[in-house]
């Protein structure tokens, strides 16, 4: 069903950062910004959170399948764009700064706020 979260629907994408590596993340856009952007006309931002999960762990919305019927993740998923880096050090660590990088790129977008 449209406007509904679906199980692992983020898009999974890379970049390069100003070092050449390819660097790998996973993206859910809101549910509505086609049609919001239709409507509005381009002029509607949505807020960017970044998920920081570790070492080894997955995507907001594929921390857990049970979760996603949940009233919070639904209201994530509709009003959020998140932004889940692929992290390759531990909780107690610092994040890359490639992780910097990627917010500002993404931020630069016409429809994040």
């Amino acid at each position: 069903a449209e406007g509904w979260l679906k199980w692992r629907s983020e898009q999974q994408c890379s970049f390069v950062d100003r070092t050449g590596q390819v660097r790998n993340f996973m993206l859910h856009l809101p549910l509505e910004l086609p049609s919001r952007l239709q409507a509005e006309e381009g002029r509607f931002r949505w807020p960017l959170m970044v998920y920081m999960h570790g070492t080894g762990g997955g995507s907001f919305f594929t921390h857990s399948k049970k979760s996603l019927k949940s009233s919070g993740m639904q209201f994530a998923a509709q009003n959020f764009v998140v932004v889940s880096p692929a992290c390759d050090w531990i909780w107690s660590q610092s994040p890359e700064s490639w992780v910097l990088e990627l917010v500002r790129l993404l931020r630069a977008a016409i429809w994040i706020d």
